[in-house]
């Protein structure tokens, strides 16, 4: 495992605290109820971005956006049907993707990272509106009730990006219809089969909305009516659906293409925005990943963009009986994987929050090839672990005051040059195959420092 590699900002916050524990006297009471998970689920100390690693993050998924939204044109003739296929879409997948394909893919998501010693690795891009960790704001606010951390934000000249507001004002600048109201009616849309257990968290969403300039109420796909020439929720004309369901769920449920089909024709006629389109989504999807780290198509990349790739991306292949390169040779894909068991991970493609992930050194071999060989030619990628540096935390338990994790940094991302925000999810587990809170893993907000110290 990697050692530390914290920035200046975290050891000048960590040796003021001096591990006595004075961040996890936060009120946490103070965090909203629509939270299932209290104090115990969140780490008692906030982390840090210093302002190299703050631009050069941004700058570098700003860059990965627009190469992944471009492997159409590069490597398939500009069809985006082609890269549909290439990537094992389903056909009503294809089908959304296609029809609310835009020429300029909307920017908006969250890059879920890894720091190694070198700097920070991309395990994958989420690019949806339906994401998950946009609460992360609400975490700034309560920490910011400690004195003590007040005060070290001030010194420091450091901030934090309003993730929910980044998400709204990429909605409000790229999905309104040529008609919408000064202040738009949106409803905040799941699939019917997900509604049930999200949906309190997004009536809190929609309601936080409110301030943002728009009207919200949170709904699924089964509640929304099509008539008179436009898309109506409680018999309110609805400018704007903005979706948390995924390209996952249209294959979840009774009848999925007559739920959606309405709705793409009324995006198709203008008569409703759509937040954000599916196409976005492809893009998304971890065998992009596995496309642009593939020595085979370093012809179509410049060399900036090909270091930029080897830089941010783990080796990553999708799971197919073929011969690839790795370790600077060419080998059997499949004999590869099986060899190397505790130095890989296997993806779904599209799946979410950790679903369906197998780290490698958490099975046996015979587990890993069962997992493996039933992957092969379905929508799986296989991906190079990447070793993260341990972030110390407060513990007044432990002999010096501090327990050692590891963090998934969660960063966002919209159409505004403003800071769309940041949180990580963490873990002391440090051979943790995912690091996801439904697996025990802890949420802490992040503050970052934009300018020169």
């Amino acid at each position: 495992m990697a050692t530390s590699a914290e920035n200046a900002i975290t050891r000048r916050f960590l040796h003021e605290s001096r591990g006595d524990g004075r961040v996890a006297s936060v009120r946490f009471a103070d965090f909203p109820d629509f939270m299932t998970y209290g104090s115990d689920r969140n780490f008692n100390r906030p982390f840090f971005l210093d302002a190299g690693q703050y631009a050069g993050i941004r700058a570098d998924l700003a860059a990965m956006f627009a190469l992944m939204c471009s492997l159409p044109d590069r490597l398939f003739g500009g069809s985006i049907q082609a890269l549909a296929d290439a990537t094992g879409t389903p056909a009503l997948q294809a089908e959304a993707i296609l029809r609310t394909a835009t020429d300029e893919p909307v920017c908006i998501g969250r890059a879920d990272l890894y720091q190694e010693q070198t700097g920070f690795r991309m395990l994958e891009y989420n690019l949806t509106s339906g994401l998950g960790g946009w609460h992360g704001t609400l975490l700034n606010r309560v920490m910011l009730h400690d004195d003590h951390l007040r005060a070290f934000v001030a010194d420091e000249s450091l901030g934090y990006g309003d993730s929910l507001r980044g998400l709204v004002d990429t909605m409000l600048a790229t999905s309104l219809p040529k008609d919408a109201p000064s202040r738009p009616f949106v409803a905040v849309t799941d699939w019917p089969t997900s509604f049930p257990i999200e949906e309190q968290r997004m009536r809190t969403m929609a309601t936080l909305m409110g301030p943002m300039g728009v009207d919200a109420e949170a709904c699924h796909m089964g509640q929304l009516e099509y008539r008179q020439g436009g898309v109506y929720l409680a018999g309110r004309r609805v400018d704007v659906v903005y979706r948390m369901y995924l390209l996952d769920h249209l294959l979840e449920g009774p009848q999925p293409a007559e739920l959606l089909r309405p709705l793409l024709e009324a995006v198709e006629r203008g008569a409703v925005g759509l937040c954000a389109p599916f196409d976005i989504e492809l893009y998304g999807n971890k065998a992009c990943m596995a496309l642009l780290s593939d020595e085979r198509h370093r012809g179509a990349f410049e060399p900036h963009e090909l270091d930029l790739v080897e830089r941010m991306l783990p080796w990553t292949r999708q799971v197919r009986r073929e011969r690839v390169r790795a370790d600077g040779e060419e080998v059997d894909l499949l004999d590869y994987a099986l060899a190397h068991r505790s130095e890989l991970v296997l993806k779904p493609n599209c799946a979410y929050d950790g679903h369906g992930v197998t780290a490698g050194w958490t099975v046996d071999d015979e587990q890993w090839a069962d997992l493996v060989k039933a992957a092969v030619d379905g929508s799986y990628i296989v991906q190079r672990r990447v070793v993260p540096v341990r972030e110390r935390v407060v513990d007044p338990t432990a002999p010096d005051g501090y327990a050692r994790a590891i963090l998934n940094w969660g960063i966002f991302v919209g159409v505004s040059p403003a800071d769309a925000g940041a949180y990580v999810k963490g873990t002391t587990d440090h051979d943790a195959g995912v690091v996801s809170v439904d697996r025990g893993a802890r949420f802490g907000c992040v503050f970052h420092h934009a300018g020169q110290r």
